[in-house]
């Protein structure tokens, strides 16, 4: 069993031998977020696991990553598959750039690919995936694009991307329309007269700029450019008349409620920056009914996790302070010369493998507390609403764009790299009772 994230046992005994001075846990989380922007957005990015904690023997994603490596497939024949599909050039690029090749399924006679690249990603709120930083994540997101680009070409120009609910034309118009007005303002003088367009256009941004087609394709430093001068105005302005004191106050009371501004890393979104940029078309791999089945799983998840933090520190503290009592009272055995043959096989057994005691103490304790039992209990839940059904409707909203806008030669589908699709498309494969001429599946993921 892995060691619950928290203390430090090994730390601990070496900073003092006083149970006060263990340090507090450190929760470690991984949060999902419904991204907020546009009214009516449907941006739907979760978080595909919690990062690294792990109460029995670890994340459970984890384990599939050996069954997708031991496919039936020889290497010569997976070679063949991803030559063939996405040629041998654009996946020498992917390996250049540390990404591993699989082919977990081979393609019936149709030979159609889903191509999963699985992502890193992040939130407004700062959460990443695979227990990476902020900034690799946003380096993931730039070195994806150039690959991303040719990619979508396998696929017909068109991207399914993690975090898209719906159509999303009508916003990207939306945004095109800010980005220019900033640009225009960024140059122009700002007087009285156009203390309303200023106003608009930064209300705009403020209420939209987490929304991912915004922080992928307008620079925060435009926008603060514009803000900036807005607010130096405001504050240098002295008002002619009651009337344009009444609207210069109201201004400001706007501005001082307004959300703040967030510097974020960089790219989090390498489709949503291709989309905006005219580069790919962009289509849905999300419902918003999963999304937040997920996002309420992953709220539940992280209450009850945090309980069994809790507890399991407590134990830490406990085991420590007793272990340690249990060594010093063998020593003063040794020094008076009262300490039995079996009592020093103990102390030199304490001295050599404290840490390993500790921890075996601990976890025999913890695992009977019902804070464990009930974490343990809802793992089945929180992968079927945080993994099985978003990669199943993902499957779904492949096949019904293709219903609705005419046939793809593959579908290439960016989605948390924890994800898989291996289970949910053998099974859509059973279910349309095309085994011998289902979709194949490769998955590229970044390994270093």
């Amino acid at each position: 069993m892995e060691n619950f994230p928290g203390m430090n046992i090994q730390e601990s005994l070496e900073q003092s031998n006083q149970p006060e001075a263990v340090p507090e846990s450190e929760s470690i989380s991984r949060r999902g977020f419904l991204q907020k922007g546009l009214k009516g957005l449907a941006y739907l990015a979760v978080a595909s696991a919690l990062g690294s904690r792990a109460l029995g023997q670890g994340v459970e994603k984890d384990a599939k990553t050996e069954a997708i490596k031991s496919s039936e497939l020889s290497e010569e024949e997976r070679e063949q598959i991803i030559n063939s599909v996405l040629g041998g050039k654009l996946a020498g690029e992917y390996r250049k750039a540390g990404f591993e090749i699989l082919v977990p399924l081979k393609a019936g006679v149709s030979n159609k690919y889903l191509i999963h690249v699985g992502q890193i990603h992040t939130s407004p709120g700062g959460a990443t995936q695979e227990g990476s930083s902020a900034d690799d994540a946003s380096k993931f997101q730039k070195n994806l694009i150039p690959l991303l680009e040719d990619t979508a070409r396998i696929g017909g120009g068109v991207v399914f991307s993690e975090g898209i609910g719906r159509d999303e034309e009508e916003d990207k118009k939306i945004v095109l329309t800010l980005k220019q007005s900033l640009l225009d303002l960024s140059t122009q003088e700002i007087s009285f007269d156009k203390l309303d367009v200023f106003g608009k256009v930064i209300t705009l941004y403020s209420n939209c700029k987490d929304n991912p087609l915004v922080r992928n394709y307008i620079d925060v430093d435009l926008a603060k450019k514009v803000i900036e001068k807005f607010d130096a105005f405001l504050d240098a302005y002295k008002p002619k008349n009651n009337d344009e004191k009444s609207l210069i106050d109201a201004l400001i009371g706007e501005r001082q409620a307004s959300p703040g501004l967030i510097n974020y890393p960089g790219f989090d979104s390498a489709a949503a920056k291709l989309y905006m940029e005219g580069k790919v078309r962009l289509a849905p791999a999300e419902s918003e009914e999963d999304n937040n089945k997920a996002i309420r799983m992953i709220d539940l998840r992280e209450k009850i996790l945090n309980a069994a933090d809790h507890v399991k520190n407590g134990i830490i503290e406990h085991e420590i302070s007793k272990f340690l009592d249990e060594k010093n009272n063998l020593m003063d055995k040794r020094a008076s010369g009262t300490i039995s043959e079996e009592e020093i096989k103990r102390l030199d057994d304490f001295t050599k493998h404290s840490s390993n005691i500790i921890n075996q103490r601990v976890n025999e304790k913890f695992q009977k507390t019902p804070e464990f039992k009930k974490a343990e209990e809802m793992k089945g839940d929180f992968e079927v609403a945080a993994h099985e059904q978003r990669e199943k409707t993902a499957i779904r909203l492949l096949k019904k764009y293709e219903d609705e806008n005419g046939p793809l030669a593959n579908y290439i589908l960016v989605f948390g790299a924890r994800h898989d699709f291996l289970d949910q498309l053998k099974k859509y494969n059973e279910t349309i009772g095309a085994v011998d001429n289902g979709l194949g599946l490769i998955s590229i993921k970044k390994t270093k």
